[in-house]
This record gives structure tokens, sequence and C-alpha cells, in this order.
């Protein structure tokens, strides 16, 4: 009998930079582990602005996609799918999921006020 697999998904904010999406990916990718021990993991990601003066990504957001997802991230899933790349593990997926993520020089996080909050409306969305 096959594992079901398990469907993890995680959105970037706008005001969310690397070092927290990052964290937030490793917990959620943990948390899926104790849930559902050794079941084929598959990650989508979605990240709302973070876009340069071309329209490609920001800085965190490309280095989010490219260096952390699929050299890091990747080994404890079976697939991504992120907006710049979609991409299956070859290998095993490895079960040894870190608790959390210690970044070291991490860039401080701004302080937000209640006025940098943003709301969207999500009214043609069907969930």
């Amino acid at each position: 009998m096959e594992k079901a697999d398990v469907a993890l998904y995680h959105r970037v904010l706008r005001r969310e930079n690397f070092e927290k999406a990052a964290k937030d990916l490793v917990s959620l990718v943990y948390a899926a582990e104790k849930k559902d021990p050794g079941k084929p993991r598959i990650l989508y990601l979605d990240i709302d602005g973070h876009r340069n003066a071309q329209n490609g990504f920001d800085v965190d957001m490309l280095e989010l996609q490219k260096e952390f997802g699929l050299n890091f991230l990747l080994p404890f899933l079976t697939e991504i799918h992120f907006p710049m790349i979609s991409m299956r593990n070859n290998n095993a997926q490895r079960n040894d999921v870190p608790e959390q993520l210690e970044i070291f020089r991490a860039r401080n996080e701004k302080n937000h006020s209640l006025d940098d909050l943003y709301v969207e409306n999500f009214s043609h969305t069907e969930y």
C-alpha cells in the first residue's frame, strides 16, 4: 500500500522577508513530518508582491526559491512548486527535518506598525 502524499501550502506576504519565510517553511515541513512521519510531502508556495522594477522577484524571494528552496528544503520534500520553478526530488525524501531554522547574521525585520498592514479582497477566490 502506497503512502498518500501530504500537500503543504505557504504564502509569503509582502511585508515578510527571506528570514521569516525560510523559518516558516522549515516549521511547516517539520510539523508535517511530526504529524505524518515519512509520508511524501509536496510543497506549494505563493508569494505576494516582492517584485523589482523589471517585475521579477526581489533578491529575498529569488534567494528563497533558488538557493534555499532547491538547495536546502527540497531534500526534505518529494516535490516543490514555487512561482519560478517546480521540481521533483530525485532522491529519497529525508525525514530528519530540523525543528527550527537558525539564521545567523540575519537582516533585521522592520518593525511594522498597524499602518503598514494591508487588506486584500479575496472575494473572487474560491476556497
